[in-house]
């Protein structure tokens, strides 16, 4: 994949937040160098996603998203997790631009009585 394709990123949050944002993009680009050079690589996509949905699974009472999204490469992990402090839902509604993976989003707050 060349840069001008963009980037894919992955974002994990729930009713309490955003949990986690990353460039799996990156992530995939380096899991291949490191593993041509030493032939081994703990960290790689798939671990990532897997361990992302199985802690969902684990903590469904928060209502857990994670969403797959494609984003120009002028998008950065860090600048993502800037606008997620600033404005949460605004990081919420781009994530939902994309694919999802895990949870559904509910437009109507669940009604606690």
């Amino acid at each position: 994949m060349s840069d001008t394709d963009g980037n894919v990123f992955v974002f994990c949050f729930d009713q309490n937040g955003v949990e986690a944002i990353a460039n799996l993009t990156a992530i995939d680009k380096e899991y291949i160098m490191e593993k041509l050079e030493t032939g081994h690589c703990a960290r790689d996509v798939g671990t990532i996603l897997n361990m992302m949905c199985f802690r969902a699974r684990l903590n469904s009472q928060r209502l857990p998203e994670i969403w797959l999204v494609k984003l120009d490469s002028s998008y950065t992990e860090k600048e993502l997790l800037d606008l997620a402090d600033k404005s949460p839902q605004a990081v919420a509604n781009l994530a939902r631009q994309g694919e999802n993976v895990f949870g559904k989003h509910n437009p109507t707050p669940p009604v606690i009585v």
